[in-house]
């Protein structure tokens, strides 16, 4: 909120005008969480549901060839 001169109280013009435009600023702020916040909600109750999923992807063991072979047959 903007700096408010001394005596400046709840009612006195000064006031009513720094707390309006605090309120402006704040409409576009409650219109977004109004607009996505459910899905900002629904997202996190799922993955709280899910449980710890591990780090990375479990890969098979690749296993290398022979240096000397050789496919000769078809």
């Amino acid at each position: 909120m903007a700096q408010l001169p001394e005596g400046a109280g709840p009612g006195s013009e000064a006031y009513d005008d720094a707390l309006d435009e605090h309120h402006a600023e704040c409409w576009s702020y409650l219109d977004d969480w109004a607009c996505h916040g459910r899905a900002i909600l629904d997202i996190h109750t799922a993955t709280r549901r899910a449980g710890p999923q591990p780090k990375r992807p479990h890969l098979p063991v690749l296993t290398t060839r022979h240096a000397g072979y050789r496919a000769t047959r078809r």
